[in-house]
């Protein structure tokens, strides 16, 4: 399923959130918070809605009109059937992009929480960017407000999400609140959960269906190290799974397959029984060829004759 687009937008600058609709005649402070879908103008209709969708290219007239409104349009939409009511979009106003960030009817939504990462995995699928995003907050919380109450699961990653530190126990104090069936995931590598007074704020927030999900790649911390290119990252993640659970925290450990990994899988299944009783679920997992990975695939490839 196509989840970006792109039109010619008109009359904004920054980026909108707001849920799809295909109704035009909505009514008073509800309005704000969607986004039309239409090739049915009626520019008087559009007071109050968050923004506008259209295939069409609007006359002079009718982009002067919704600038006096102040509601933002992206015109010239590629046709097609990827929006369906109560997505939750974001309108670039600068590109012009339209991004699908959650989808009602999926089982696989997520929140990407920031480009940031104090690892440099050797296969990472989405290499980490030294950049400031701090000011995404404020979307990733619109996000939340935005999506079905009634939404049974939720992944938050990135990057590394407890880079955001107390900004992400706002968000995971807001999906206490406002998606009160949801199931987080959230993954993370677990090395600021080393930090003892970190781990007891991420508890404190009380969520009661959260899973944190930890990558140990190896018994031996210097091939963990390795792998995720950190210093200490074996003692930090091991030392905050501790941590976790001393808080009574829901932990995941994770391991990927490849060439540096696979063939002390057994002694790590022994590592993770003999220490780490205590947590709910081990996933293996595949490579992803991409990335950190696809560059790196002369270490991480493995001859399936090579057994």
């Amino acid at each position: 399923m196509m989840l970006v687009t792109q039109g010619q937008p008109h009359g904004f600058r920054q980026r909108i959130l707001g849920r799809i609709t295909f109704d035009s005649m909505l009514k008073g402070a509800q309005k704000r918070d969607y986004i039309l879908h239409s090739d049915k103008i009626n520019v008087q209709d559009l007071r109050g809605y968050a923004g506008v969708i259209t295939h069409l290219k609007l006359d002079e007239a009718e982009l002067s009109q919704l600038e006096e409104l102040g509601v933002g349009v992206v015109q010239l939409v590629p046709p097609g059937d990827m929006f369906r009511p109560g997505q939750v979009v974001l309108l670039d106003g600068q590109t012009g992009f339209i991004r699908i960030l959650h989808r009602p009817d999926s089982e696989s939504n997520s929140i990407f929480a920031t480009d940031r990462c104090n690892s440099r995995c050797l296969m990472c699928s989405q290499p980490p960017r030294d950049i400031d995003d701090s000011n995404r907050i404020q979307e990733h919380v619109r996000l939340i407000e935005l999506m079905d109450p009634s939404v049974e699961y939720l992944g938050i990653t990135g990057g590394e999400p407890t880079l955001l530190k107390d900004d992400l126990f706002v968000l995971i104090a807001k999906c206490k609140d406002f998606l009160p069936k949801a199931h987080l995931h959230i993954l993370t590598n677990g090395r600021m959960f080393y930090y003892e007074s970190f781990t007891r704020k991420a508890a404190d927030v009380g969520h009661p269906r959260l899973t944190w999900a930890i990558p140990l790649y190896s018994d031996i911390s210097r091939e963990h190290d390795y792998i995720v290119q950190g210093q200490d990252a074996f003692l930090q993640s091991v030392t905050g799974i501790y941590n976790l659970a001393r808080c009574a925290q829901r932990i995941e450990i994770r391991i990927v397959l490849h060439a540096l990994t696979y063939r002390r899988l057994p002694r790590v299944a022994q590592f993770i029984y003999r220490n780490f009783p205590f947590v709910a679920h081990v996933a293996i997992m595949g490579l992803e060829v991409v990335g950190y990975a696809k560059a790196n695939l002369d270490l991480l490839w493995v001859d399936p004759f090579d057994y």
